[in-house]
């Protein structure tokens, strides 16, 4: 693979990465402050179908960013640090995806799979904090790798 290539393709996720982070934070902050609002609509936006919306934006765009990662994933160097922080870095964000994969389908109105605001309050808590791990582990990957 010449060097354009494997510069392309971390661009490719580098690009896609920052849509997941911003809906799922969107997500998170609306769950968790709906609750000191005057009703469920605010300005004219229903806070729940906001809510589910960047969740699922979300969680779409995650699915497109965590394929171009592995694709750039076989461009990593085969050295120790490089491999143990890709695996830490797939792990909590595979965490966070997870928990906001529940945390969509938990919603209200969601029938059998709804869940009381508690659990929607942990699952966006956690999947926060996972993503949160995850991004610091993705940017000392790129440290570690250097510029390409």
């Amino acid at each position: 693979m010449s060097n354009g290539e494997r510069k392309a393709r971390a661009r490719v996720h580098a690009l896609l990465v920052h849509f997941p982070v911003s809906a799922w934070t969107g997500a998170a902050f609306l769950q968790w402050f709906a609750p000191f609002a005057d009703g469920p609509v605010v300005l004219g936006i229903d806070l729940g179908a906001a809510t589910a919306a960047l969740a699922w934006t979300g969680l779409a765009f995650a699915t497109a960013a965590a394929l171009a990662g592995l694709n750039e994933l076989t461009a990593l160097p085969d050295d120790d640090a490089v491999v143990t922080t890709a695996n830490r870095h797939l792990l909590a964000m595979g965490a966070a995806f997870t928990c906001f994969l529940l945390f969509a389908l938990a919603r209200p109105d969601a029938g059998a799979l709804a869940a009381p605001p508690a659990v929607r309050h942990g699952l966006a808590f956690l999947g926060f904090a996972a993503m949160l791990v995850g991004g610091h582990f993705g940017g000392r990957l790129v440290l570690l790798r250097g510029h390409d």
